[in-house]
This record gives C-alpha cells, structure tokens and sequence, in this order.
C-alpha cells in the first residue's frame, strides 16, 4: 500500500527500528512515504551497513502465453470488431474505475465500436453502474465480476488495451498481469505505478483524475496500431526485466542469507 494514506506512520517506523531485522515496502514511493527519506532497492551490502528498511518490488510468474492476437472475443459476447479496454480491479473508490466510465463518452464518441470489460467486484459496483447509465455508456460496458486466478488469462486475451486509472496505488500488480500477457497499458501517474511503468515507453500515464486526459490517450492509442504493439512489446520486457519470480525470488533469498548470517 501508498504510505502516504497511512495518518500514523510512526507504527511502521517504531516496527520497523525495534521488531524487525527488515522491513519490506513493495515500491520506492511507499518506502518513501512510510520512513520520510530516500528509498532503496535491498542489498546485502546496505543491510551489512546497519539499514533496516528497503524496497522489493512485487512480482509475477512470466512463463505463460503471452500472445495477445488470435484470441477468442466471444465470452460475454465481444466481437471481433470491437476494441476492448479492460479493467481487472476491486470496485472501491481508490480504484479509480469511475475515472475511466466518465471517459467513455468521449471515447465512443470517436470508435462507437469500443467496449469495456469490467473483471471484478465490490461496494462501488451500484454507484458506477447509476454513473454509466447517467452517462449512457451502459451498453459499452460488460461486467465479468469477480474471477478466479486461473481464469484471468482468457479475460486479459479479450482486451486490447488495459487501464488502471487508480487515485493511489502501493505497486500496481494489474498493471505487471497486463504487460506481462503483451497487452499496452495506460495507467494513472501515482505512487508504485510511475515505478512500474515508464511513461512513453513501457506504458502510457496520465494524470489522476483527469478523464479527458484518459479518453484522448486512448483514443491515441485505438488509433495507433504500432504505437500499441510498441507499448506492448517493451511492457513485456520491462517485467521480464524487473518484476518477474525469479529476481523476487534471488532478492528475498540474498535477504534471507544477510538475516541468518547476522544472527550467527
């Protein structure tokens, strides 16, 4: 989580001098916000050294099918001509899914073909559904509920375009899931996602909040076929790169070693 929505964070502090041998944030920015000084990746050497706060980034497991073309768009009835966007996300306020339906009219207004498949439950479910008939984007707009884990693959193969439009956001692992299946992303720059993703290149970021901001990228990007499948291929790499198993894995194991030598 964001440290900065924490209003007492002398717990982590206090936990973080006398309970632990190391504390673990999932990004620089909640580090940040938890201890008020400059975050740091762990090593052995800066654990050696006395520091007893670090950051390990979140991770997933990369070895799956990442082809995101040839894919099969019937379930809940998406066609083949349409463009999806996809959100795979909590329904709660932070979440920022009522950013991206504010969007939509907009949006459609250039591709009426463009849909919305919405993976996921919660309290907010009502309120964005009065938004979206409000807004008369209901008829764009499927709603998956909540899924299992191993049916999330054939969900991310129906979207062309992942969004994660949240107000705050400690890491970002949908934004990871979508790059890692070679869908673009384009998410709010806030906290662990501007760490996750580099705008322009890995992913596209717009400002919080900023729903015209978020229908003209997407919009951008409906248009611009190699400017997605750039966005895309470089996403893929970048979790390759940084936030797959197996550095989590080699970090937590260097950390592991440093504890246990420390208490020998």
């Amino acid at each position: 989580v964001p440290g900065h929505i924490y209003k007492r964070k002398w717990i982590p502090q206090f936990i973080a001098k006398h309970l632990t041998e190391s504390f673990l944030c999932v990004s620089k920015s909640s580090e940040e916000a938890f201890f008020d000084e400059e975050a740091q990746e762990f090593s052995k050497e800066l654990f050696t050294k006395g520091r007893k706060h670090f950051t390990i980034y979140n991770c997933i497991e990369t070895d799956i099918s990442n082809s995101n073309t040839g894919t099969d768009h019937s379930t809940f009835n998406i066609q083949h001509s349409t463009f999806t966007l996809g959100i795979v996300s909590r329904l709660s306020h932070e979440k920022g899914i009522d950013v991206l339906i504010s969007a939509m009219p907009m949006i459609l207004k250039h591709n009426p073909n463009v849909k919305l498949l919405i993976v996921g439950e919660g309290a907010e479910k009502e309120k964005l559904n009065e938004l979206a008939e409000k807004l008369k984007v209901s008829d764009a707009i499927t709603w998956a509920g909540l899924q299992s884990k191993d049916s999330l693959a054939e969900f991310y193969s129906q979207m062309d375009v992942v969004v994660v439009p949240s107000r705050f956001e400690g890491f970002g692992l949908t934004a990871i899931e979508a790059m890692n299946h070679g869908i673009p992303v384009v998410a709010s720059a806030v906290d662990g996602l501007k760490e996750v993703i580099v705008d322009g290149s890995s992913g596209v970021l717009f400002e919080s909040e900023d729903s015209d901001a978020l229908s003209k990228t997407i919009v951008d990007l409906i248009e611009n076929d190699v400017k997605r499948n750039s966005l895309a291929e470089a996403g893929k790499k970048r979790v390759d790169e940084h936030f797959s198993y197996t550095i989590y894995q080699q970090k937590i194991s260097e950390l592991y070693e440093a504890v246990i030598g420390r208490k020998n």
